[in-house]
């Protein structure tokens, strides 16, 4: 099982708080002995879909790196799915290019390309 990312802890914490403060509006207070342990399966559970998302989105796209051409100082992340679907980040500012080559490379995509030879500098 995917361990939770910081993000899903706090995600999961907010739910929890949530429900917890309904089940106290109903006097139902030895519910709340179960509190970190309902925290932590919400956090698995955000961090399983994450998995399965990032999973199922990794076997149908492959990232391109490539360097703006109207501005050659934003370096662009680009992928299009079996469907047609396009998701494109842009890059810009202080150490664009190497912020560009951890995104393409950092596991949400089956693979990258490098038509440019920019991984390279």
């Amino acid at each position: 099982m995917a361990d939770p990312t910081e993000a899903e802890r706090d995600q999961a914490e907010i739910l929890v708080e949530s429900i917890e403060s309904s089940v106290l509006r109903r006097g139902l207070s030895d519910v709340l002995s179960t509190r970190r342990r309902n925290i932590e399966r919400a956090a698995q559970a955000l961090a399983a879909a994450r998995e399965t998302a990032i999973g199922n989105r990794r076997h149908t796209m492959i990232a391109e790196l490539t360097q703006d051409k109207d501005s050659p100082t934003q370096y662009r992340v680009e992928a299009i799915d079996e469907d047609g679907g396009c998701e494109v980040a842009i890059f810009s500012g202080p150490s664009a290019l190497e912020r560009a080559i951890a995104f393409a490379g950092g596991g949400y995509y089956e693979g990258w390309a490098d038509p440019q030879g920019l991984a390279g500098y």
